[in-house]
C-alpha cells in the first residue's frame, strides 16, 4: 500500500469529523492506495477507537448520467465492526432512507455483508465471511431511475442472473438528492467507524459503541463506471476503456503486501 497521491487518485482522506463518526478526531493519514490504482482505496484499523473515512468528492457525477458500476472488495477481520467500504452519499443528503444514499457494501448489522439503502429500499445481507471476503459488487441504474446492487464472491463482474439476491431502491430519482431543486450529484464514500459517539447510524448499525479489538481492513480496487458523460482529467481513470474487459484485482493480501 502507499499513500494516497492527489495528483492521480480519484480519493481524497476525510479530515474532519461527521455525523456517524464523532470521536475521536478523523485520522487523515490511515488511507491508503494500491500503487498503480488510482481509483483504489484502502482502509485497516490501527488502533480503537478511530475514525477513517475517504472520499471522491473531486471525482463527483450525476445519477442522471450513471449507468452501471464494478469493482473488486476485500474485508479482513471485520466481524462485529462497523464498516461501510464501499457507498455513495449525493451532495444534498436528506430522509434517510429517501434521501437516495447507496451504501453498496456495508457492515450495518456489524455480523453481517449487506447492501443497504440507509433503510430505504429493498435491502440485502449476505451469508459471506467479513472476517475473509474477497469478491465483486455490481451496480447497475435503468433508466427509469431503478437502482439495483449484487454482491458476488470472486473476481468478474456480479451478473444480474444466478443464485445471489439483488438488492433494490425502487427509483432514485425520486429521492431528496434529485427533487425539490437537487441536482442529483453524487460521490463515492469508503470508511470504518469505530468511534465513541455519533448519530443514528452509529447508535444503530455501530450499536453505540464500537469493538476494542477490531483489526478490519478494507479494500476496493478496479473500480469502473459507466456513464453517458465520461470522467475528464484524473477522474478518468473511473472510465470503462473496454466495455468486454472484466475488472482484475488480486486478494486484499496481495495489495498490502
Amino acid at each position: 500500500m502507499v499513500p494516497l497521491d492527489p495528483s492521480t487518485s480519484i480519493w481524497s482522506a476525510g479530515t474532519v469529523n461527521i455525523p456517524s463518526c464523532t470521536a475521536p478526531k478523523v485520522d487523515p493519514n490511515a488511507p491508503k492506495m494500491c500503487d498503480g490504482d488510482p481509483t483504489s482505496i484502502a482502509l485497516s484499523v490501527t488502533k480503537a477507537p478511530e475514525c477513517i473515512y475517504s472520499t471522491t468528492g473531486s471525482c463527483r457525477f450525476s445519477m442522471y448520467d450513471f449507468e452501471q458500476l464494478d469493482a473488486t472488495i476485500d474485508m479482513q477481520d471485520c466481524l462485529g465492526t462497523w464498516a461501510a467500504p464501499f457507498w455513495m452519499t449525493p451532495d444534498h443528503w436528506e430522509g434517510g432512507g429517501t434521501s437516495g444514499e447507496v451504501d453498496m457494501v456495508e457492515m450495518c448489522p456489524m455480523t453481517k455483508v449487506c447492501a443497504n439503502f440507509a433503510a430505504g429500499g429493498h435491502q440485502v445481507c449476505y451469508d459471506y465471511n467479513p472476517n475473509n471476503f474477497h469478491g465483486h459488487v455490481t451496480m447497475w441504474k435503468d433508466p427509469s431511475g431503478r437502482v439495483s446492487v449484487k454482491i458476488c464472491p470472486g473476481d468478474s463482474p456480479c451478473s444480474r442472473d444466478g443464485p445471489a439476491p439483488i438488492a433494490v431502491y425502487d427509483n432514485v430519482y425520486a429521492s431528496h438528492a434529485c427533487t425539490s431543486g437537487q441536482d442529483c450529484t453524487y460521490r463515492l464514500m469508503s470508511d470504518i467507524w469505530l468511534g465513541t459517539a455519533g448519530d443514528e447510524g452509529w447508535r444503530t448499525c455501530g450499536k453505540a459503541g464500537f469493538n476494542p479489538n477490531s483489526k478490519c481492513a478494507i479494500s476496493v480496487k478496479g473500480i469502473k463506471i459507466q456513464s453517458k458523460k465520461p470522467f475528464e482529467g484524473k477522474c478518468a481513470s473511473l472510465n470503462v476503456q473496454d466495455a468486454g474487459t472484466q475488472v482484475q484485482a488480486g486478494s486484499l493480501q496481495m495489495a498490502m503486501a
